[in-house]
């Protein structure tokens, strides 16, 4: 079985003995492939960011990309900059979140176990 999921799941490891296989990250090359050669050209510093945000991830490529894409006219350069600020928040909100999610987890272990049927 094969699960994808942006959260690491050590649930998942910890109590299922899953193998985590982190993605690859791309070359320099791929990357600016998948942001688009037209717009690459103009701003190669910005683009830089973008690609480093993604973490040369095709996902977050991708979705960069499209976004790009979504807004022509819109400076590679201001795009980068808008997600400065949202990969910020966005960090705090994830590392609550994964404070929550072993919490969690743990709860969920906690009452499976409680309610299993019992083994004879």
């Amino acid at each position: 079985m094969i699960v994808t999921s942006r959260d690491h799941l050590r649930g998942l490891v910890a109590l299922d003995g899953a193998a985590p296989v982190p993605p690859a990250p791309l070359d320099a090359g791929p990357s600016h492939a998948i942001l688009g050669t037209e717009r690459v050209a103009g701003e190669a510093d910005a683009v830089a960011d973008v690609i480093a945000q993604c973490a040369r991830l095709p996902l977050a490529l991708r979705i960069a990309a499209a976004n790009l894409r979504a807004n022509p006219y819109l400076p590679i350069a201001e795009y980068a900059a808008s997600h400065h600020a949202l990969g910020d928040a966005t960090r705090a909100r994830t590392e609550s979140a994964a404070a929550v999610d072993g919490l969690t987890a743990t709860a969920a272990a906690d009452l499976a176990e409680a309610t299993a049927p019992a083994r004879s």
